[in-house]
């Protein structure tokens, strides 16, 4: 038993990584034998959440941030898309090591054949009635995600792949901060008075459409 405290784990297995491409067999061992050592209550918080869902979130959200600097300390990249299997890979060993089935594989299929692409183009979406009550349109929404998407095609990679590994979107597609993308709504009294509903529109639709692209299984869906 690895033990912290009062808190005590099951013995932890070590399993063959699912994206070697992504995460290295050797990086992952080393980073969770480091939150063996330093976070057991963490990884006890995942061990009381089977399946992936809104119970799970907050942890997971704290097990990534924890990955990060964990990376940083050990001298390795904090890229964003290993950091998101790391998480994973962390949350399996722990389902594993207390006879959970818990999310094994990613679910549907990838985005594009490398993080790199080539990228697929966007489907068409449907903003929510509420949104078109405020005024909203579709072709605005179309706009400004298409935009985004050209421009950042790797960012949706990473963010697909959240998806398919039902972990939480942490941080989202678009925020505040992407104000340049909101052309013709920056300065309007519409754009300002719901900034953050039209931030939440923005991402509830670009995780519908990726969940689409990726074929993602409508009961695992976020976005239904």
């Amino acid at each position: 038993m690895h033990k912290s405290d009062d808190v005590q784990l099951k013995p932890i297995p070590c399993l063959p990584v699912i994206r070697k491409d992504i995460c290295s067999q050797e990086v992952v061992d080393r980073v969770v034998d480091e939150f063996i050592k330093r976070f057991p209550n963490q990884l006890m918080n995942l061990s009381h959440y089977p399946h992936p869902g809104a119970g799970e979130q907050m942890y997971l959200s704290d097990i990534k941030a924890r990955v990060r600097d964990n990376l940083e300390e050990l001298a390795l990249h904090a890229d964003p898309l290993m950091c998101i299997y790391l998480v994973h890979e962390i949350r399996r060993r722990v389902h594993r090591a207390y006879g959970q089935e818990g999310q094994e594989m990613p679910l549907g299929k990838p985005l594009a054949p490398s993080p790199t692409g080539p990228f697929p183009a966007l489907p068409d979406g449907k903003i929510q009635k509420s949104m078109e009550e405020l005024g909203f349109k579709q072709k605005e929404v179309d706009r400004i995600l298409e935009k985004y998407y050209a421009d950042y095609p790797e960012w949706w990679y990473v963010m697909a792949e959240e998806l398919r590994l039902r972990l939480p979107l942490n941080p989202p597609i678009l925020c505040p901060a992407n104000q340049e993308y909101f052309p013709q709504l920056l300065d309007s009294k519409r754009f300002n008075t719901h900034i953050n509903a039209l931030i939440s529109i923005l991402n509830w639709d670009a995780a519908a459409r990726l969940e689409k692209l990726c074929e993602i299984p409508l009961q695992a869906r976020i976005t239904i």
